[in-house]
């Protein structure tokens, strides 16, 4: 028997858990694997893994996506952390991209079917995405 990397276990479940809730936690749970030094290696797949999560392909549910942005947020908020791994996976340009995508699913009937805690958790996450892109273009 073969055990696969926690990385790829977690990743595999992401895009193929039963439920939104199952990927989105499996998404957390990768961004958190990927702050460990032990997995630096796996630092681009992880990243690849989580900004997959917002290119409309699998599960689109705002919680999964929540769930993404949350994590690449926490992965690549250190200033001289992972600089490589965002340069070639282009993080904040497609980010940057991303962020208009979502405040139209916000605003959309999507975002106000949202309980309110839910509707106010979305509307921080999107301003933290915007200061997030912006920080890192004023510091590149």
């Amino acid at each position: 028997c073969v055990a696969l990397p926690d990385h790829v276990l977690l990743s595999q479940l992401s895009r193929g858990g039963k439920t939104s809730e199952t990927r989105a936690y499996c998404l957390m749970a990768l961004s958190s694997a990927g702050l460990t030094p032990s997995m630096k290696n796996s630092n681009i797949k992880i990243g690849e893994t989580l900004l997959a999560a917002l290119d409309g392909k699998g599960d689109p549910s705002l919680e999964v996506i929540g769930a993404a942005i949350e994590g690449l947020i926490d992965l690549y908020s250190e200033d001289h952390v992972f600089l490589d791994e965002q340069k070639s996976l282009r993080l904040v340009k497609r980010l940057g991209e991303f962020a208009s995508v979502y405040e139209a699913r916000l605003r959309s009937g999507e975002g106000r079917k949202l309980d309110e805690m839910s509707q106010e958790h979305h509307s921080e996450l999107f301003e933290n995405l915007q200061e997030f892109v912006q920080y890192k273009l004023d510091h590149a």
